[in-house]
């Protein structure tokens, strides 16, 4: 059980090659997390929580210190399905950001696959044959996801 507890706390680390970074969403909310190389020549988000600043306190955790959306709301499968080369189960490898909240929610994007070029070099080798996939959702000001996560086919 401790183990589990550890897997999904959100306990900081220092793996990040930048500083931590801090985005605002408006009101009292913003979002801090820590980028780690996501093993394809780019980073992904880890630790992202959700903070206040009238509220030391609050600090909710969205995407946890191994990749897993916290609170995992699953997702509405649809036609964009068969285009998938990459697994999904609730893991963030590529980009994962939170909008600014309007009416009490704000809008999460979760990029589960991105366009083939993303892989090229700077000569241009090493692109894949696979089309940008991109999922939403939204998360209340608790923190908590409202929805299953969504494609806009």
């Amino acid at each position: 059980m401790d183990f589990l507890k550890r897997l999904f706390s959100p306990a900081k680390q220092n793996t990040s090659h930048t500083s931590e970074p801090r985005f605002r969403l408006g009101g009292t909310f913003y979002y801090e997390f820590d980028e780690v190389s996501n093993g394809y020549g780019g980073y992904r988000p880890i630790n992202l929580c959700l903070r206040r600043t009238d509220d030391a306190a609050f600090c909710r955790c969205i995407v946890n210190r191994t990749g897993h959306i916290c609170g995992f709301p699953g997702v509405k499968k649809g036609a964009w399905t068969k285009d998938v080369q990459y697994p999904y189960h609730g893991v963030v490898r590529f980009g994962f950001r939170i909008s600014v909240f309007r009416d009490g929610k704000a809008k999460v994007s979760w990029t589960l696959q991105p366009d083939g070029r993303y892989f090229e070099d700077e000569d241009g080798f090493g692109a894949e044959n696979c089309e940008e996939i991109t999922l939403y959702s939204y998360l209340d000001e608790d923190g908590r996801f409202t929805e299953p996560f969504v494609c806009n086919e």
